[in-house]
């Protein structure tokens, strides 16, 4: 697996509209990677403090060609079609990529990850439906 790093800051213009920032992220995305299927999967994390914005977005290849046919993609994507190119430097009104980086070890997957008896959330709804389950159960 290859992995390609961004980090995005929003411009000046994208903090004065987030709404319409983040709309325009969410519409972006299958736009942009439509078609290029050597794409194995994308991520996205969002790093906010009091004074700014960072947006971390990994995609993920199975190999070195895979990278190599997605840059080639883009390039001939990029020439041959130039209301795609347009499209593409739309985001240069919305953000700047302030860091970039290509690596071969995935993330490490670690952390706690829980589950959640639906009783904990919503007690009433959680212990109705144990009580149906059991039902089922013993008849």
């Amino acid at each position: 697996m290859l992995y390609l790093g961004y980090t995005f800051e929003p411009t000046d213009y994208a903090l004065g509209r987030l709404d319409e920032f983040w709309n325009w992220m969410m519409k972006r995305e299958p736009w942009f990677y439509r078609g290029l299927n050597m794409v194995r999967g994308t991520s996205w994390r969002v790093e906010r403090n009091e004074s700014s914005i960072r947006i971390h977005h990994l995609v993920e290849f199975d190999n070195a060609a895979s990278l190599t046919e997605y840059r080639r993609a883009l390039a001939v994507k990029g020439i041959e079609d130039p209301a795609w190119e347009a499209r593409r430097v739309e985001q240069d009104t919305w953000y700047t990529i302030v860091a970039r980086t290509a690596y071969a070890s995935p993330p490490v997957r670690m952390g706690i990850q829980r589950t959640y008896a639906p009783d904990e959330f919503m007690p009433e709804q959680g212990q109705a439906a144990a009580h149906r389950s059991a039902e089922r159960t013993t008849a």
